[in-house]
């Protein structure tokens, strides 16, 4: 099927279709028994979309072909700042784009909530407009 735009895929929660084993989940750190919903993380990457769509557009002016997906492992404070970003895998093989994309996601604010600090694992995949 080819897309007539650049598709940038955020697989954290439906309707993106996440594949199961990129979703590793929530892991509890702190005793409270109330988390971040998928829905209250997911809605904080579709409003920083548009940024992480820029990054990309830019890397393809360098690589009209560049493709693929990170999977990052986050850390989100009670505060909803991001704790921090680190990289699990990642199969773009572009160190600038890469870094960039996790220096974008420690810049989210998940607002502010009385829950425990939550990690997650979350792809972010990148496909250009011939995929």
């Amino acid at each position: 099927m080819r897309y007539k735009y650049i598709a940038l895929l955020l697989l954290g929660a439906l309707p993106f279709m996440a594949r199961a084993e990129d979703m590793v989940g929530q892991e509890r750190i702190a005793q409270s028994k109330i988390w971040r919903s998928d829905k209250e993380i997911q809605d904080v990457f579709n409003k920083n979309r548009r940024a992480l769509y820029l990054v990309y557009s830019k890397a393809l002016r360098e690589n009209a072909k560049l493709s693929g997906k990170m999977i990052m492992k986050i850390t989100i404070l009670p505060s909803g700042d991001v704790g921090g970003v680190t990289l699990v895998r990642s199969s773009l093989d572009d160190n600038d784009l890469e870094t960039q994309t996790m220096d974008i996601i420690k810049g989210f604010d998940f607002g502010e909530k009385d829950v425990g600090t939550v990690v997650i694992h979350y792809p972010v995949e990148y496909l250009p407009a011939d995929s």
